[in-house]
């Protein structure tokens, strides 16, 4: 009957003294291990990695250009982001960021969690009509810009690009 009776309190003391030898929680959720800081840490800014813009096939409207920009961000926050572009007729390796000189895309929405789109494609058709905007055969350099979900925004690059002639003229 003793030895029933000290079974009986040797397992539960053995639990209590493993529980006893844990560590215990970090409340600053520091493990202690070298593990690399997640790639969902807010704070850095997209980087647009390729940026080209190219005559597109024609529409019923009119020629077109193609945009198309490549980008990553560390922090994998471009489930959503936006596009700026602007342009001007003086090659120059700058582009005023004038009003009347800028096309903004409507803004993307992945359909990701959170942090889960660390890089992007991208592209935008732009349809020449006349010279609203920007005129037929006529050589432009183009900005662009990213700005993501956290509102953080790429350094701006740039591309020059010849826009097509006017569909009767072709």
């Amino acid at each position: 009957m003793e030895s029933r009776m000290a079974w009986r309190w040797l397992i539960p003391a053995s639990m209590a003294l493993l529980g006893a030898c844990r560590s215990a929680p970090d409340p600053k959720g520091d493990s202690g291990t070298d593990t690399p800081a997640s790639p969902c840490q807010p704070g850095t800014a997209p980087e647009i990695t390729d940026f080209a813009v190219n005559q597109g096939d024609p529409v019923a409207k009119g020629p077109t250009l193609l945009v198309t920009l490549n980008a990553t961000d560390l922090d994998g926050d471009l489930q959503e982001y936006s596009v700026e572009l602007w342009f001007d007729q003086t090659i120059d390796d700058k582009v005023a960021q004038a009003p009347e000189q800028h096309i903004e895309a409507s803004p993307v929405h992945l359909n990701v969690i959170a942090c889960g789109a660390p890089s992007i494609s991208y592209e935008m058709q732009i349809t020449l009509l006349g010279n609203q905007v920007l005129a037929f055969d006529t050589l432009y350099e183009f900005a662009a810009v990213l700005t993501d979900a956290a509102g953080l925004a790429s350094t701006p690059v740039l591309t020059t690009a010849q826009t097509p002639k006017a569909l009767d003229e072709r």
